[in-house]
């Protein structure tokens, strides 16, 4: 395991600002905000080593949770779409795994499979938390949470890949 350094911290830092940015960054599609967020963890989540990606989107959690403006729109707290936080969290735990796993000739398909697993875990979360929240049927959890976004997800999950793919080359990981 690589210990903390200055430029991980850094790293681990500027990703963090730049989620947060992220959520500010919205457009009302549904009940639910369309954000950058989501392209932004994708990026975490592929770029950073396990710990870090953990440590991001906890740090993150924690923030908006204690009442910082972090979450989307300038939310915190618990709302209806804190499940898509919980989410994030298990996400980053399961894509830090899976990354070792999953292994392809070919790095975008490899990080095409990992982000369309944590769209997965995170609509999960996302809408059950919405459906139990809101007290409503899960078929109207999952029209107003999952459907507006699939398609724009899967597009942020290929501008992600090709994100990632152009940083590993310019940044020299230790």
């Amino acid at each position: 395991m690589k210990k903390f350094n200055t430029k991980r911290l850094v790293e681990d830092a500027l990703m963090l600002a730049i989620l947060i940015v992220s959520a500010y960054i919205s457009l009302p599609i549904s009940t639910v905000l369309f954000t950058f967020q989501v392209l932004v963890l994708f990026v975490i989540f592929l770029r950073l080593p396990l710990l870090d990606s953990i440590l991001v989107t906890v740090t993150y959690a924690i923030m908006g949770l204690i009442g910082l403006p972090v979450f989307s729109g300038g939310s915190s707290g618990i709302g209806p779409t804190t499940g898509y936080i919980i989410g994030f969290v298990i996400s980053s735990i399961a894509i830090g795994f899976l990354k070792n796993v999953i292994k392809t000739k070919y790095p975008m398909l490899n990080n095409m499979i990992l982000c369309l697993i944590t769209i997965i875990i995170y609509d999960i979360f996302g809408s059950i938390f919405f459906y139990l929240y809101m007290d409503t049927s899960y078929v109207y959890a999952l029209e107003v949470t999952v459907v507006p976004f699939i398609f724009l997800d899967i597009t942020k999950a290929f501008i992600a890949s090709y994100i990632v793919k152009k940083l590993n080359n310019i940044i020299i990981d230790d």
